[in-house]
Formats: structure tokens, C-alpha cells, sequence
């Protein structure tokens, strides 16, 4: 897996501010952010690589696709 490390050089080498998380079997397990990532390892993040998955803290939420936008935020 991609460990934090990795992932910080992937958003600056692509101008990115998230990633999205996928497990070995390409299900989607969540989205990881850069704020995500400082909030976790402060400004000298990514010294000591970790894994991605220390990061997301647990279940995500997934809507359908033509849900409201406001419904979408209320469920959140």
C-alpha cells in the first residue's frame, strides 16, 4: 500500500489536495486529504513514512450519485 510519504509527493507532484483510497481490490475505502494528513503528522509530516490506512479514521460515507446536494450534506 501507499504509505503517507508516498502520498504527499503524489498531491505535490500533480498539484492535488486529495486522494482517493482504494483497498488491493479497487473497492474504494475512502479520501484522503493534505489538511487529513498535517492534522495527523503536523507541518513536519511524512519524515517517518506510515501507512495511509493509520489516516482514515474508519467508515466513509457514500451516496448515490443523483442524490440532492442537500441531502448529501444532511446525511453528513
Amino acid at each position: 500500500g501507499c504509505d503517507a510519504g508516498e502520498a504527499i509527493l503524489v498531491m505535490q507532484e500533480h498539484q492535488l489536495r486529495h486522494l482517493v483510497v482504494v483497498d488491493e481490490s479497487g473497492r474504494l475505502r475512502g479520501i484522503v486529504s493534505r489538511t487529513d494528513l498535517v492534522l495527523r503528522y503536523g507541518v513536519e509530516p511524512f519524515l517517518r513514512l506510515r501507512s495511509i490506512g493509520e489516516v482514515l479514521g474508519g467508515g466513509f460515507l457514500s451516496v448515490p450519485g443523483d442524490l440532492p446536494l442537500a441531502e448529501a450534506a444532511r446525511r453528513m
